[in-house]
């Protein structure tokens, strides 16, 4: 429908807001700038449909702005300070588990702060296979197992991390009181599972089939998470502790968290909607 777009970056200087449905010029531009930062938005044709918007979501999620998969000022503004960075000075690194942003300061020869500029963080939560521009020029060479006990910053938790540990917790708890092992926790699933949610409050439904991503098994492999089997649990409620009740006295909810095929679970939690809190949990068996 387009012709291939010319290098520009003048789309993200417009007050124009590009979301589901939207068509033009404008679009590819976005299209390829977020395949240019590791975000797959389908064919850049200039159509703003479903793999447009997902990867708008997770630009969104994983760059800490608000989830809504409207590309507005907040989400343009991030998208030009990536793309205008100087490629001479930067590295472009996906996070492995384990990394942290002091950790790759030190091991990049920066600083946390410049990291943080670079990539328009406004707080240290960084999440497995994100690509991060690392201002540096020379990579210091560091033991395959660095201990840094004392030097490490303590990471201040979000309240939505804390609500998503607390209610881990809660099915743990009811795990190991059934002779089960206890479910970890997967970052990948985590951010998933907080899409889904939103997505929830987003187009006003309460159901495992998304009008976006389709069934809770379709969202997961098209966000890269492999599985033997899987399940989800959804609820809507004010605390944590009415959700957790809620779902152990629904039986099929039940069975989720008690299933013994279940290995891995995430849990992704957003204020908002019509109950106040909406809780998705995403469990898969590996």
């Amino acid at each position: 429908m387009f012709n291939i777009p010319t290098i520009s970056l003048a789309y993200l200087d417009t007050n124009e807001l590009l979301r589901f449905g939207s068509v033009g010029e404008s679009v590819q531009f976005l299209q390829r700038d977020l395949a240019q930062l590791g975000f797959n938005p389908g064919p850049i044709d200039g159509i703003f449909g479903n793999l447009t918007k997902s990867a708008v979501l997770l630009f969104q999620q994983q760059n800490n702005l608000l989830v809504d998969g409207i590309v507005g000022r907040q989400t343009k503004n991030t998208i030009k300070n990536l793309l205008k960075v100087d490629s001479k000075n930067v590295i472009v690194y996906t996070v492995q588990r384990g990394d942290t942003l002091f950790l790759l300061a030190q091991r990049f020869n920066t600083t946390v702060s410049a990291i943080m500029e670079t990539n328009g963080l406004s707080n240290h939560i960084i999440y497995i296979d994100q690509r991060l521009l690392i201002p540096s020029t020379k990579e210091m060479p560091q033991p395959q197992q660095q201990q840094l006990p004392s030097q490490q910053p303590p990471q201040q938790q979000t309240k939505q991390q804390q609500m998503e540990l607390e209610m881990l917790e809660l099915v743990n708890q009811e795990r190991v009181r059934h002779g089960l092992k206890p479910l970890i926790m997967d970052q990948n699933i985590v951010m998933v599972a907080r899409l889904k949610s939103q997505d929830m409050i987003v187009n006003k439904y309460f159901a495992h089939n998304s009008p976006v991503y389709g069934s809770p098994f379709d969202m997961m492999r098209s966000f890269g998470i492999s599985f033997r089997t899987a399940g989800e649990n959804l609820a809507g409620s004010p605390s944590v502790i009415r959700a957790h009740t809620n779902l152990m006295n629904s039986p099929g909810h039940r069975a989720n968290i008690l299933n013994p095929n279940f290995t891995h679970i995430g849990i992704g939690i957003v204020e908002g909607g019509p109950y106040g809190i909406m809780f998705t949990q995403m469990f898969v068996g590996k």
